[in-house]
């Protein structure tokens, strides 16, 4: 059984932000990550270098404290055995159709939900798993400001444990037509970083829900 996976990482400062960038656009190495298939990595929505200033440039005249979130991270891939080409999982081997399938239905997702706020989207093919890493820049709406007056407000999103397991609810019923699961609600696994946590997944080569 294959299973819908979702980790959130909010960003705070312009140096998370590059960090997040210098990753997503493999800028810097990856020690999980073959080289030789860079090219292979997709940008679905955005720019394709040096997104990070544009956060700052949007995120600058809202920012009104040092441990404001300008943004956060929204990690999304199936669990490894989903995209296994021919039922056997082996490195950097995968069903061309199936990455196809689930790059559409979580850009259809990721677009509905966020909106205008979704900056930047990548696809990395050069892993074992392929996965998503978008970006979102949680400008809104200020609930007490005129028409058009934004806020810089992350929890119009992930606004407590209650928001994020009705986010990943709704995330695992957009790609539940693809034969994919909800991991199990409530369960005791720690949550970890997306960073820390991935690069868990590639070194055992299976998710812990």
């Amino acid at each position: 059984m294959s299973f819908t996976i979702m980790r959130i990482q909010k960003i705070k400062t312009l140096q998370q932000a590059h960090g997040h960038c210098a990753h997503h656009l493999r800028e810097t190495a990856v020690g999980n990550a073959d080289p030789n298939r860079k090219d292979m990595n997709q940008i679905l929505l955005g720019s394709k270098t040096g997104w990070y200033q544009e956060i700052k440039t949007k995120t600058d005249p809202y920012v009104k404290r040092k441990d404001a979130v300008r943004a956060f991270e929204v990690m999304l891939t199936p669990s490894p055995d989903f995209f296994a080409k021919g039922g056997i999982e082996k490195y950097g081997q995968f069903s061309g159709t199936k990455v196809d399938e689930f790059k559409a239905s979580a850009m259809e997702w990721l677009k509905s939900e966020f909106g205008d706020c979704l900056q930047n989207v990548v696809l990395h093919l050069d892993e074992k798993t392929p996965h998503i890493h978008a970006i979102v820049v949680p400008l809104v709406q200020d609930p007490k400001g005129k028409p058009g007056e934004l806020k810089l407000n992350q929890k119009a999103f992930l606004d407590g444990p209650t928001a994020l397991k009705e986010l990943q609810d709704r995330c695992a019923e957009a790609l539940k037509p693809l034969g994919l699961e909800r991991g199990k609600p409530g369960s005791k696994a720690k949550h970890q970083p997306c960073k820390k946590f991935y690069g868990a997944l590639q070194k055992k080569g299976k998710y812990k829900l």
